[in-house]
């Protein structure tokens, strides 16, 4: 994450010198050959901005897969425990009618002996 703050940090720098260098190539009184390197300052400049953009991208994009994975395994997670409570309540409502049942037989037996 540290990359992509630093990332970010150098963006505004660059951006900044663009605007600078912009202002100064439409200046009145350059040379040509001030003009010049200054125009190929921008193209330079403009160059590691995408670079640094793309970068950037690459470093989220990473981040994301991570971020996705883990939620794909804490998912599977969720799931299993609620497969597991859900056995485990049928298997208590599966007890529940045996309980009733035997109540139902000692109620008949308890009935048959008075």
């Amino acid at each position: 994450m540290l990359g992509s703050e630093e990332n970010i940090k150098t963006l505004a720098q660059i951006q900044k010198a663009l605007e600078a260098v912009d202002c100064d190539r439409t200046a009145h009184g350059l040379t040509d050959s001030e003009r010049e390197l200054l125009e190929e300052s921008a193209l330079a400049l403009r160059q590691a901005e995408r670079v640094l953009i793309e970068q950037t991208e690459k470093d989220l994009l990473k981040q994301l897969d991570s971020v996705t994975a883990r939620l794909v395994e804490v998912s599977r997670l969720i799931r299993d425990k609620v497969k597991s409570i859900n056995n485990i309540a049928k298997t208590l409502d599966e007890l529940e009618a045996v309980v009733k049942y035997l109540a139902l037989i000692g109620g008949f037996a308890s009935k048959l002996k008075k």
